[in-house]
């Protein structure tokens, strides 16, 4: 399917929010976005009753659901309109919901300017109030906003930052997220050795609280760095450990996914045809092109 420019970017906003979604094909992430819209598509009509009514409680989550069924003009008014009457109400809490949420907006549209900015004020509303978690949140927020754009010293600044304030409060599910946004990062920069480190951090959390599907993906992640180092024995370990959770869980995509990242791990003609087979029998996913780019790449082809 051909993807429009606007949905390649929510795609991309999509995968890094989202560890699951991040090995998967970007035309299997587009129908989930597109299901997701259809089924949201009855969202609250932004004219039906006088927003300076509603409680910044009901304008926020208003604003939340139309966002992400897509109607970012009508999520705008009402993020606005629940920034002004927290303020009003003297709500420090709301005020900063309000402002993620609309920061959030911001940068799904890619005004990457405004959602730092709303992020930075959300920032110094949760510091008034001293709630850490929420600065947490933010912390994370930010850092994903400099890696969209490639500010890559900067992301990893936000996301220790955030993973400081986890490890102190423990907040293991957070933990086992954020050190894997960590190892993107340095794996985007080609820093090996510490994409490995924060990996294995994330899939120490993630193993311990039993989130198999994060375990899975941060197996996968572990097999890319450890191809990009030639190191193939491990590269295929690490698929084939992932693989083994898909298999468990039922995750057909992913499923898929590691077969072919493990066959061609291998670097083996034989076991990429064995491997090839069972990839294409597995039902119910979408065959991508990333195993013809990746055979081409180690010269299987």
């Amino acid at each position: 399917m051909a993807i429009p420019p606007e949905l390649q970017q929510i795609i991309a906003q999509a995968k890094q929010r989202m560890p699951q979604l991040a090995h998967l094909p970007d035309e299997v992430v587009a129908q989930l976005i597109l299901q997701a819209m259809q089924e949201q598509q009855a969202g609250p009509p932004a004219g039906s009753q006088d927003l300076a009514s509603m409680s910044a409680e009901e304008l926020t989550r208003a604003g939340e659901q139309l966002r992400n069924v897509g109607r970012w003009q009508e999520a705008e008014r009402y993020f606005l309109q629940a920034m002004e009457n927290a303020e009003n109400a003297n709500n420090l809490q709301m005020q900063t919901t309000a402002a993620t949420g609309l920061a959030s907006l911001c940068l799904q549209r890619g005004d990457f300017p405004q959602a730092m900015a709303l992020y930075q004020q959300a920032l110094a509303l949760a510091e008034r109030f001293s709630d850490r978690r929420l600065m947490g949140v933010i912390y994370d927020e930010m850092g994903s906003t400099y890696f969209m754009q490639g500010g890559y010293p900067q992301a990893i600044e936000y996301y220790k930052k955030a993973n400081e304030i986890r490890e102190q409060m423990g907040g293991e599910q957070e933990l086992a997220a954020g050190y894997g946004n960590l190892g993107n990062v340095y794996l985007r920069q080609g820093d090996y050795d510490q994409a490995i480190q924060a990996y294995k951090r994330s899939l120490g959390y993630s193993i311990k609280i039993g989130a198999d599907q994060l375990t899975a993906n941060q197996y996968g992640n572990l097999g890319i760095v450890y191809k990009n180092q030639n190191q193939y024995d491990l590269a295929t370990e690490m698929f084939r450990k992932g693989l083994e959770i898909t298999l468990r869980i039922g995750d057909q995509q992913q499923t898929a996914n590691n077969y072919g990242r493990s066959c061609i791990a291998s670097c083996n003609r034989w076991k990429v045809c064995d491997y090839m087979q069972d990839y294409l029998a597995l039902p119910g996913v979408v065959k991508s092109g990333f195993l013809a780019r990746e055979t081409k790449t180690l010269h299987l082809d």
